[in-house]
């Protein structure tokens, strides 16, 4: 990617399982040297966007309740909040829907097109795209953050547009998770398909980072942020499953048949482990 430290702890990365692949050996932050490719249309075309609205709308809605629950335990559902990288505008219609006055930020123009009536999203790239006087009580990085280049970068501009006593809210997924030390362990015999799947390879917006409870709080206090809590949100359900599976068109269907067999029969075993998914809620620490 751009540079070669770690950006938790400033240690040396070195590489790793694939040509592309980083991890720092002091704190397990691992990266990749993927380029993001959002609004190319031939990217896109690799991805069939109907069937992955289709496996995931339902898992995403019923986190995103999982997740305003966390926040409105620490702040009234009030204020104003900024979903940045919002997709098809669904985490800021549930937020509306608690009565937070909300704004999005979305550079993928296909998906502005799709969001529910009414939801005020803006097309561009955080924090460019906002005033230099913009303030918000909450800003929430659903699945986003892992997609962006410059996480201190970003960090910064979260405490630059956040009011006194506002949080920042980040939830992505993890390098604890079973999905990703199972992966992990197949490209090492070999097997890349799954760990080149969950690292997003040739997506229009591939993921840069993977963060671990402990390495993504200690990201947040050394950028001027302490963690306030912190969870996890499932990571399957049965309701969509073989979509999510398949949207990609990267296997045969047999395949994919077999991989939502696997994954379904998981999902029990799945509660029990450390979460593929992690969230974090933090505040801005003003003495930083």
């Amino acid at each position: 990617m751009y540079e070669n430290s770690c950006p938790v702890c400033n240690t040396t990365m070195k590489n790793s399982l694939k040509i592309w692949h980083w991890e720092c050996t002091k704190c397990g932050y691992e990266k990749s040297d993927f380029e993001p490719a959002i609004n190319n249309k031939i990217v896109h075309k690799k991805i069939d966007e109907q069937q992955r609205e289709k496996g995931l709308r339902t898992l995403r809605i019923e986190n995103y309740g999982k997740l305003l629950d966390a926040i409105e335990k620490i702040r009234p559902a009030s204020g104003q909040l900024l979903d940045v990288g919002c997709a098809h505008g669904w985490f800021l219609e549930s937020a509306k829907n608690r009565g937070f006055d909300t704004l999005g930020i979305e550079p993928d123009q296909q998906f502005i097109a799709t969001a529910p009536h009414g939801i005020a999203i803006r097309q561009g790239f955080f924090p460019e795209i906002l005033e230099e006087t913009a303030q918000f009580d909450v800003i929430v990085f659903n699945d986003v953050l892992e997609h962006m280049p410059h996480v201190k970068a970003v960090l910064s501009g979260c405490r630059k547009h956040l009011k006194p006593g506002g949080v920042l809210v980040i939830n992505l997924p993890s390098t604890s998770g079973m999905f990703y030390n199972v992966a992990r362990l197949l490209s090492k015999f070999g097997i890349s398909s799954f760990f080149s799947r969950l690292w997003q390879e040739g997506f229009p917006s591939p993921h840069l980072h993977y963060f671990n409870p402990t390495n993504l709080r200690l990201l947040m206090q050394s950028n001027g942020f302490v963690e306030v809590t912190n969870g996890r949100l499932p990571t399957l359900r049965l309701r969509g499953l073989f979509a999510r599976v398949s949207h990609t068109g990267g296997h045969s269907l047999l395949v994919s048949l077999g991989v939502t067999f696997l994954a379904a029969v998981a999902i029990p075993i799945i509660s029990l482990m450390p979460g593929d998914i992690i969230y974090s809620i933090s505040r801005h620490d003003a003495q930083k």
